[in-house]
């Protein structure tokens, strides 16, 4: 717990965890990280965003490259119980939107916020890329006319 860095949310986050929930979005957490799920809920608890984001899933448990999440992301949308193909993933590194599609997911958002450089994120594919997270409800109305 004390190694790992502590959680610190985007500009944006909780209006945008907001919004997308109250539409009846659901939620998940995919990440690369070799860290428990439970202790990403409990830094989410600390920072009061637990209740938007159902859903963890890490590496920890599995044996596959850092760089390839789509055995995670499939993992997510069967607990979701939605399609991969009803999903959109956002992701501020290629590999989110490389696993993205190899998973089969239906649309991938690239967020810049990551401080991955636009042309870098262009070269993964995604559908759209944004500048921040504050973004991403009207995106994803628009992706699947909500």
């Amino acid at each position: 717990w004390d190694d790992q860095p502590r959680m610190r949310p985007f500009v944006g986050v909780q209006g945008m965890l907001e919004a997308l929930s109250s539409k009846g979005i659901a939620l998940a957490i995919v990440t690369a990280r070799l860290i428990d799920p439970k202790l990403i809920r409990m830094q989410l608890e600390e920072i009061g965003l637990s209740s938007y984001l159902p859903v963890i899933f890490s590496r920890i448990d599995e044996n596959h490259p850092w760089d390839d999440k789509e055995p995670t992301i499939l993992r997510a949308c069967h607990a979701l119980g939605c399609a991969p193909s009803e999903t959109v993933l956002v992701g501020d590194i290629p590999h989110d939107i490389t696993s993205a599609k190899r998973a089969g997911v239906g649309r991938s958002v690239a967020v810049l916020s990551g401080g991955i450089a636009r042309p870098i994120l262009e070269r993964a594919g995604p559908d759209v890329i944004a500048e921040g997270v504050w973004e991403l409800p009207g995106i994803i109305d628009t992706l699947f006319d909500l």
